[in-house]
C-alpha cells in the first residue's frame, strides 16, 4: 500500500525540475504497483479459497470412523478405523480437524 501511494506522489507531483523520463518512470511505476496488487487481490480472494466441498453438509456427531491412515506429526502411521476398534482411540471422542501443507 505504501509503495502504491508513493509512486502515486511522484506521478502526481513530481519534484521541481523532474525530467520527462523521471515522470514516465513514475507513471510506470504507478501502473506496476496497481497491477501486482490487483492481481494478488484476485489470488487472495479468487484462487485461494476454492477449497474442495465437504464431504458432509453438516457436523455428524457419532459417526463411524473412515478406514484411512493419516500420518503423525512425529511420522507414526494411524489407521483409525483399526485404533477406534482396538487401539488407544476405542471408546473416545475424536474431532479430526485437517490444514492445507505439510509439516
Amino acid at each position: 500500500m505504501l509503495g502504491v501511494a508513493l509512486a502515486a506522489w511522484g506521478a502526481l507531483r513530481p519534484p521541481e525540475g523532474a525530467s520527462r523520463g523521471a515522470r514516465v518512470l513514475a507513471i510506470l511505476c504507478l501502473v506496476l504497483s496497481l497491477g501486482f496488487g490487483g492481481l494478488f487481490a484476485f489470488y487472495v480472494k479468487g484462487l485461494s479459497y476454492q477449497m474442495p466441498a465437504p464431504a458432509w453438509g453438516r457436523l455428524e456427531l457419532r459417526r463411524p470412523l473412515p478406514d484411512m491412515t493419516l500420518v503423525a506429526s512425529d511420522g507414526r502411521s494411524i489407521n483409525l478405523a483399526q485404533e477406534s476398534r482396538d487401539g488407544s482411540l476405542k471408546g473416545r471422542r475424536l474431532l479430526l480437524s485437517f490444514f492445507r501443507g505439510h509439516w
